[in-house]
This record gives structure tokens, sequence and C-alpha cells, in this order.
């Protein structure tokens, strides 16, 4: 039982998770990326990117137009909690929007599931701390890892008592999050990094005569 309970701080502090809608929160990554191309040839190499990357590209494409094309996504990151590693699965929505010589790229996730926990409910909020722009002090992170902590518990189905008293017992192992909650925010950001690495090596590809 103390095993699970650990498990379970962890997880509450130092990961997204799980099955929780995070539209509402605004948070996207954005990035403008000049090119010499047409409009029309960055939208056929776009075209070719999201076909190289999804099974179905018909399934994923929400809007295809010549200036804007949007899709529904997901992918696989894997997130440190303490000793452990959970691989969590992040959807999200991919706005491509097109002009001549440039082309727009923005990524908002939109929810983050596991099967270890998939009813667990979280704020939002520590969603929103491996997005920020810098890594927060260890002060702050408490601030945050203690309200949210205190409010998950609850809508775990524990008493305020049962809570703040679980929230005192467990501090030493909130403290310790703080270093995988910067773990984590390396990792997220290498994931998206690399997303968008991949659509503009597809961009900048040169097509050869075949």
């Amino acid at each position: 039982m103390k095993k699970q309970l650990l498990l379970f701080t962890f997880l509450l502090l130092t990961t997204l998770m799980f099955s929780q809608e995070l539209v509402e929160s605004g948070k996207s990554y954005s990035e403008v990326v000049e090119t010499e191309l047409t409009k029309d040839d960055i939208y056929q190499k776009l075209k070719e990117w999201i076909s190289l990357t999804y099974n179905s590209a018909k399934d994923v494409i929400q809007l295809d137009t010549k200036e804007k094309l949007i899709t529904k996504g997901n992918t696989i990151v894997n997130y440190v909690s303490g000793e452990y590693n959970v691989k969590y699965r992040i959807s999200f929505t991919l706005i491509l929007s097109i002009r001549d010589n440039k082309y727009k790229i923005d990524f908002t996730p939109t929810k983050v599931s596991s099967d270890l926990m998939p009813t667990t409910y979280i704020d939002t909020r520590i969603y929103e701390l491996l997005m920020s722009n810098e890594v927060i002090s260890k002060e702050d992170y408490m601030v945050s890892a203690k309200e949210m902590a205190l409010k998950t518990y609850k809508n775990y189905g524990w008493s305020d008592k049962k809570s703040k008293k679980m929230l005192k017992k467990y501090n030493k192992e909130l403290v310790k999050g703080y270093d995988s909650y910067k773990l984590n925010k390396q990792s997220f950001e290498k994931e998206i990094k690399n997303l968008y690495t991949s659509i503009k090596n597809t961009i900048n590809k040169k097509d050869k005569d075949w």
C-alpha cells in the first residue's frame, strides 16, 4: 500500500496526466519559418509530411485548404517519476498556416492519457509548468505542487483531513518531485522540437529526379 501511495504521489506531481482536457489552458507552441518556396510548394510538402507521419492522412486531417492545414495527432513521451519511468500518450492539434515564402506551425496539446491510472484527476497547472518558458524555482514549484496535491487527493475521494495528513506525510516526496519536473520539462520540449524538425526537414528536402 505504501509503495502504491508513493507511486501515486510521484505520478501526481512530476508528470502530465490523465485524460484531463487541456485546451482551456490556452498553452501552445508556435514558430514561423521562412522559406524560398511558393505557397503551393509548401502546401504539397506539408501534405507529404502528413502522409508520411500518419497511417491515414484522411483520419487525422480536420481542415485542408491551400492556406491552412489542421490535423489531430498523438505522440508517446517517456516521463520520469522518482524511481519510475512512465509512458504517456499526448493528443494534440497541429495547425499549419501557409503563405508564400513562409509557414507557421502551431502545436497545442489537448489531452494526456496513461493506462496506469486512466481515471485520475489532476489540476492542469502541472501541465502549464512543463510548458512555461523557463524552469520555475523550487519554492514556486512547491506552492503549486501542494495546492495541486490537495485538490487531486480530494477529487480522488479523500476527506480534507486525510488529504492534509497525506500531504504532510509525503512532503519529502513532493520536494524530490522538483528534480523530476525539470527532467520531464526537458523531455517534453525535446519531443516538440523533434516534431518541428521533422516538418522543417520535409519542407527543406530537395526533390530528386526518379
